[in-house]
């Protein structure tokens, strides 16, 4: 995982879920650059979170993913020392969850970002 101690001092990863509302990522995303930190989006969420737990990004946040593209990185960034959230709660593992991972001075910054409604 990165040693980042603040936003600002890496790149987030963030990817998008068609069966998510766009405004929460928006909303995170402002909050986001407004702490003076930065995203990618590649357009491969289990690459990114493979790239979290190598210490390439900061971390890494999708509102939706499926287990086959989440848990390969979870797995990986646990391993590497990092925090991810609970994943396989509330059905996760038959219907997919959102996916926060990072290390642990990164991890509640960017759940702090999150809106309220959005349970991890």
């Amino acid at each position: 995982a990165h040693r980042a101690q603040h936003l600002n001092q890496g790149v987030l990863g963030i990817s998008s879920s068609n069966s998510q509302p766009v405004e929460p990522l928006t909303a995170f995303i402002g909050g986001l650059l407004s702490q003076g930190g930065m995203f990618i989006r590649n357009g491969s969420g289990a690459l990114m979170s493979a790239w979290a737990a190598a210490g390439r990004l900061i971390g890494y946040y999708e509102a939706h993913m499926n287990p086959w593209d989440g848990l390969p990185g979870i797995v990986l960034m646990r391993e590497a020392g990092g925090i991810t959230n609970d994943y396989l709660g509330h059905n996760g593992l038959q219907q997919g969850n959102p996916v926060l991972l990072a290390n642990s001075v990164i991890y509640p910054q960017l759940k702090a970002l999150l809106p309220a409604h959005i349970s991890l």
